[in-house]
């Protein structure tokens, strides 16, 4: 399974690069969008202490690795994924950070954020703006074609560790 991440504060444009990947990519490989508000919602869980936010990076993992178990399938995680912690849960290949600079209607989340390195996964994307998405989506849906092609011929034990920057 590939798993990219679309993360970023609140309002800063996650759901709509994430829809576009999905629709970019669904007609030719298996992809699965995992939004976090529909999974807080599927759950009946609005819990955004520190557990709650952690039990919910758990929850994105886990609904990825169900919804996407062979190989060459696409889980986008649409998740803002606060910490460094929360996104070594999730263990993406593909990153993208949505830093376009919109104002994030909740300052608490706003405290808590720590804006991700481009080390933390095998492809890094920032998207500086919302006008922006279009091309990241070219880019991305690029990248993740690579990867499904890359993945199909290995095990997973096998996967290539290849920069994508």
């Amino acid at each position: 399974m590939i798993k990219v991440l679309v993360m970023g504060l609140p309002n800063s444009g996650k759901s709509l690069l994430a829809k576009a990947l999905h629709a970019a990519l669904i007609d030719t490989v298996n992809a699965t969008w995992l939004n976090e508000d529909d999974i807080h919602a599927m759950y009946d869980d609005w819990d955004f202490s520190d557990t709650g936010r952690w039990h919910q990076a758990v929850r994105m993992a886990r609904l990825a690795r169900l919804n996407c178990g062979s190989l060459n399938a696409v889980a986008i995680l649409d998740f803002a994924c606060l910490c460094v912690e929360y996104r070594h849960i999730v263990q993406p290949d593909i990153l993208v950070y949505m830093n376009t600079g919109q104002p994030c209607p909740y300052p608490d989340t706003a405290v808590l954020f720590v804006p991700p390195s481009p080390v933390e996964a095998t492809t890094f994307l920032e998207v500086s703006s919302v006008e922006d998405i279009p091309s990241a989506v070219i880019v991305l849906r690029k990248s993740v074609l690579s990867f499904v092609r890359e993945y199909s011929c290995h095990t997973p034990e096998q996967r290539p560790l290849v920069k994508h920057h």
